[in-house]
């Protein structure tokens, strides 16, 4: 039957043409807060009808591969289920399997109604607040379990500490820079900044010759 085809074909594709009528479209509806009962619905797929000239191609040949006919066929299969929902009378119904039904209130324009899902298929959720009490978390460290926070404070610790030791590793090595230019500049006896700090004392040249007159 045409009629569980539309359906399949709409599940698929989440919409689904029909010639001379519009097509059928699914929508998602987001879960919102019931008030004042304090529970979460559940996202609904809504299923409406837009009225319009649509591109039945595709579902043509959808049919035609299930039905195992040919296109023609299956074209003419589906144009003849459309013109029996436009035909139809006021408060008569043309059902499409389990998803809804077309109908026509007097001489409005024909309206596509979905089906109401049982709650229990589309559960909502309790907002009931939980209070849990506070548990102290723990690490395991080796063989033996530590608290969360005493392990926070130890770290912080460590870094304090390799801070200090940074902090004293540069001043003694400044004092020590500190100390050596000192006693470099204090050894020169002449106060000069280069040479030797002794003194070289300088011996007069020996005569190994005579003069003749």
């Amino acid at each position: 039957m045409v009629e569980e085809l539309i359906e399949h074909f709409l599940f698929i594709n989440n919409e689904c043409p029909l010639p001379g009528l519009g097509k059928l479209c699914m929508e998602t509806k987001s879960s919102f807060v019931k008030v004042g009962q304090q529970k979460l619905s559940a996202p609904l797929q809504q299923i409406k009808f837009i009225p319009g000239e649509t591109n039945s191609a595709d579902f043509t040949s959808f049919i035609a591969r299930n039905k195992k006919i040919s296109i023609d066929a299956a074209s003419a299969m589906l144009n003849e289920f459309c013109q029996q929902i436009i035909d139809i009378k006021s408060k008569q119904k043309i059902t499409i399997n389990q998803t809804g039904f077309f109908s026509k209130e007097g001489n409005v324009s024909i309206d596509f109604k979905q089906f109401n899902i049982e709650e229990v298929l589309n559960p909502a959720v309790n907002l009931n607040p939980v209070l849990h009490p506070v548990k102290e978390g723990k690490l395991l460290v080796g063989d033996s379990e530590m608290p969360i926070e005493y392990m926070k404070e130890y770290i912080a610790a460590s870094k304090l500490q390799k801070s200090y030791q940074w902090w004293i590793a540069a001043a003694s090595m400044g004092i020590i820079s500190f100390a050596m230019i000192v006693v470099y500049f204090t050894s020169f006896k002449s106060g000069k900044l280069m040479g030797n700090s002794a003194s070289v004392d300088v011996k007069a040249d020996v005569v190994t010759y005579k003069k003749m007159n």
